[in-house]
Formats: C-alpha cells, structure tokens, sequence
C-alpha cells in the first residue's frame, strides 16, 4: 500500500511537469467518473482503512471494546467488536460510502492494472475490465451486507443470542 501511494504521487507530479497549464475546456470522451476521481477516492480510501484499523485492530472509538472479555491468548471477542462497532449508524455510514468509494477504486485500479501489465488488446481489456468491475461488485455487497445487518438488527450481540 505504501509503494502504491508513493508511485501514484510521482506519477502524479510527473502529469504535472507534463502538462503545467490545465486545459481550458476540459471535456471526457472515455474517462469514467472512477476514473477522474481517483486521487479522491484514494484519499478516502486511505482515511478508512486507518479509521478501520485504529477501530478494530487499535480498540478504539467504541467504549464498550475495552469491556470484551480477553481470552489467554489475548486476543478480544471480535464477533462482538462488529456488532458493537456497526450498531453506531455513522460508523456503519462511514464503512459503506468507504466501501463504495473502494469499489469505484477497484473498478478503475483493476482494468489499469492489466493494461499496465500489457494486457491490453481489442478483445481482452474490455472482458478484463467487466471482470475487475464484477469482483469489485461483489466485494461491495459481501462487505457492506455485514454493517447494513447488523443495523437492521439481524446480527446481535453474542450475550444477546
């Protein structure tokens, strides 16, 4: 991820000394909203997964963390951890437009990624593309059932079952 960033801002300098002056009437034939919005979603993206990682690896945020019951090893209950973690309905808002911003990234990031590979052809990119954007689809409906369940209340709490 750190390499990822480092190249996607010198590529974007490199754009930059390129091209000093922006283009007075800047109009898209071909480049997708995910496409002109990268850097954007990038920088969401970014501010999630460290939300995500500070909220569930680090225990933070959520008050009640602190009070799940350790087993030997140490390591905390985290079936409960979600549920407690996504009954906040702004948490849970922040994890799906993260999500959702993911997914544009990845519909996006995963057809370059193989055009930046070489696998670009006439009757390869365009089935390449479908693909990255079903899996990226996917992803988001797989991961986003979980926040959107549990504030509908079909996931309670373990001490609840």
């Amino acid at each position: 991820m750190i390499l990822h960033i480092y190249f996607t801002i010198l590529l974007a300098i490199e754009n930059r000394r390129a091209r000093p002056e922006p283009y007075i009437d800047r109009q898209f034939v071909k480049a997708s909203w995910a496409s002109r919005h990268m850097v954007v979603s990038g920088f969401v993206v970014l501010a999630f997964i460290i939300f995500h990682l500070l909220h569930f690896t680090a225990r933070k945020f959520n008050p009640q963390f602190p009070l799940l019951k350790l087993d030997p090893l140490n390591r905390s209950d985290v079936y409960s951890m979600m549920v407690y973690g996504f009954q906040n309905v702004y948490v849970s808002s922040f994890y799906i437009v993260g999500l959702f911003l993911l997914t544009l990234h990845l519909t996006h990031g995963s057809s370059s990624f193989f055009q930046s590979l070489g696998l670009n052809n006439q009757r390869l990119t365009p089935r390449l593309a479908i693909g990255g954007r079903i899996v990226a689809w996917l992803l988001f409906v797989g991961y986003t059932s979980i926040p959107i369940a549990v504030l509908l209340g079909y996931i309670k709490p373990a001490q609840q079952l």
